[in-house]
Parts: C-alpha cells; structure tokens; sequence
C-alpha cells in the first residue's frame, strides 16, 4: 500500500490485505489546505516556551556600563603610562 511517495506494509491477524485494500481504497482523500495551513509565525511552536525577554531591558545598560568603564580605565591607564 502507497500513501504519497511513502509505501507501507500491512501486517494483520484480524484483516487480510484485499479487505484492508478495500477499506483504504474507499477512504476520502484529504487535500492540501496550502500556505494557510502554515502559522504566521513559528514563535510560538516551542516547547520550551518564548525566551525572556523582560532582563533584556536590564542587561543591555549593564553591559554598555561596564564597557564605558573599561574604555575609561584603558584611557586612564595611557595617559598615566605617556605621562610618567
């Protein structure tokens, strides 16, 4: 038996091939529904759910913080060094 491109095999004690043939031959086939089947975004289709994105707002001046600091030492630290 062929569903699409994929070929499976039936295997039963309960139905011969011919009446599961049979059954298959007579079910609807189901059609496409296309690109409006699709979600409109795939954000949500984690399981480990949406990032937090709430410490975001807390981290970004941190970072900006440390990273004028250190450009401040690194100046402090040339201007002691051409000045001794």
């Amino acid at each position: 038996m062929q569903v699409g491109s994929v070929e499976f095999m039936f295997n039963s004690e309960a139905m011969s091939f011919e009446d599961a043939q049979e059954v298959f031959s007579k079910t609807e086939v189901l059609e496409s529904a296309g690109s409006a089947a699709m979600p409109a975004s795939f954000d949500n289709i984690s399981p480990f759910g949406a990032r937090m994105r709430e410490n975001m707002n807390i981290w970004i001046p941190v970072i900006i913080g440390l990273g004028i600091a250190a450009l401040a030492v690194v100046v402090y630290l040339f201007v002691k060094l051409f000045t001794a």
